[in-house]
């Protein structure tokens, strides 16, 4: 027993010693004119957000969140329960449609995040201008955008996470704690962040109120639907039951890493050096290691689910360093001077590149969602009697959002040809959200005629 409480003290001693001089550096408070810069970014980034915002749905998954919102339904699908309760709460305040409303509460919680990134990146390095770099890099970042101008959980998540982050490095365990649980609440991937607290600071007293402070402010969240957070498919226990191909996960990551930062990977790796290399970074990269290793081995079980949203976050911080490090590398004069142009505009060409391409994928995917959701509502206008709707998962929940009395049937999934063509010897109308493949054939074969609606079909039987 001796033995092993000596070696606990030695390695709780050694833990503290790697971190401290990162904590150190932490020491020097925030002043009150650091805040004006961070607000403004905050707001100009949710206006930008906000610009690419629209009445559209994401998916079929925006539109399940969407409408237990509206019936306040908290009980299905309860582990994004602290998204339906934040959700609820918001379309009841703002004015307009509930699909443009959710989606605007995700442009502003985009914009809170990248805010948080900011200001993380300058309690490391006290620079504005690397701060607002960070900030930049992720408000460019495709998958970011994405996700924070539609009804989707995993930019809620990043931003309570981020936040979490921010007054973690400001040594608020109590607060910490608190929106580490609301990260928690929103998706619980948030789970696999919990050893970076552990390993930027470990003291004994703030882990303690920090932990206690998460724990009970879930446990009284989901009391009363715990099984379904725990146990249903994508529950914080649920999901393990889901093998992971290593395989996969890697060939995505590499798409996510590629395709999103494209042309600031080399400032984030150089970053990455700095942070590994400099002793008083080094606690910080460590826990943003175990951050990525985590989601990467544990959480990528889920084609669809961009679990290392919040380890990109970070890594723009990373990048923002990078920038740092390059503009530091020459000590005379007038080659700093030169330098510091050169790399601030490499910096602000790559945010200007990576913006214009993210803007106009997003653009383009914005339309395409847009015209879907406009031609499920004129398709409910002129849709004949009893008609009979085949569609996937995801566009499928996106029409019984906007066409609530009616249901669809998805063929692509458990082929169910019986009800298929029993609505055939009914001579019902056919409406087909997606084109799979040979039911065209099929429905030609017994008499139907197929005609392109929109960016869908309808299937007519001839007279």
């Amino acid at each position: 027993m001796f033995y092993a409480k000596l070696m606990l003290k030695k390695f709780e001693a050694s833990l503290n010693s790697f971190s401290a001089p990162f904590l150190d550096r932490l020491q020097v408070p925030l002043k009150s004119k650091d805040f004006p810069i961070g607000i403004v970014f905050f707001v100009a980034s949710s206006v930008v957000l906000g610009s690419l915002c629209t009445k559209a749905l994401l998916s079929g998954d925006s539109a399940v969140y969407l409408q237990q919102m509206k019936n306040l339904n908290f009980g299905a699908r309860s582990v994004h329960i602290g998204y339906y309760l934040l959700g609820a709460g918001f379309i009841r305040i703002m004015p307009g449609s509930d699909v443009y409303a959710i989606n605007l509460m995700n442009c502003l919680l985009g914009g809170l995040s990248i805010a948080s990134v900011y200001f993380i990146t300058f309690i490391i390095c006290r620079k504005h201008i690397i701060a607002l770099i960070s900030g930049l890099f992720l408000l460019t970042h495709y998958l970011f955008i994405q996700n924070s101008i539609y009804a989707e959980v995993y930019t809620p998540q990043t931003c309570f996470l981020l936040l979490a982050v921010l007054l973690w490095l400001l040594d608020r365990p109590i607060i910490t704690g608190l929106l580490f649980a609301l990260s928690l609440l929103m998706t619980p991937s948030t789970i696999f962040a919990l050893p970076f607290f552990f390993i930027v600071r470990p003291r004994l007293r703030p882990l303690f109120l920090f932990g206690i402070t998460a724990l009970v402010t879930v446990v009284i969240v989901i009391s009363w639907v715990y099984e379904n957070y725990f146990f249903s498919g994508r529950g914080l226990l649920g999901a393990s039951r889901t093998p992971i191909n290593l395989e996969v996960a890697f060939r995505k990551e590499g798409r996510e890493i590629y395709s999103n930062f494209f042309l600031s990977i080399p400032f984030v790796a150089i970053g990455l050096l700095e942070l590994f290399g400099r002793k008083e970074f080094r606690s910080f990269g460590i826990g943003l290691l175990t951050l990525w290793a985590a989601s990467l081995f544990l959480g990528e079980r889920f084609i669809d689910v961009p679990v290392q949203l919040p380890t990109y976050a970070l890594l723009c911080v990373a990048g923002g360093l990078g920038v740092s490090l390059l503009i530091r590398i020459p000590r005379e004069k007038p080659y700093a001077k030169i330098v510091f142009g050169i790399v601030l505009s490499a910096a602000v060409a790559v945010i200007l590149v990576n913006g214009s391409t993210a803007f106009k994928k997003i653009r383009t995917f914005n339309r395409n969602h847009t015209i879907y959701c406009d031609t499920m509502i004129k398709m409910s206008k002129v849709a004949r009697g009893d008609y009979f709707v085949i569609g996937d998962w995801s566009r499928g929940n996106i029409f019984r959002y906007y066409v609530p009395d009616k249901s669809f049937v998805s063929l692509i999934e458990s082929w169910e040809w019986e009800e298929l063509k029993e609505a055939i010897d009914a001579r019902r109308q056919i409406w087909i959200l997606k084109g799979y493949r040979g039911i065209f054939t099929f429905l030609n074969r017994f008499g139907y005629k197929v005609e392109q609606f929109g960016c869908i079909y309808k299937a007519s039987p001839r007279k």
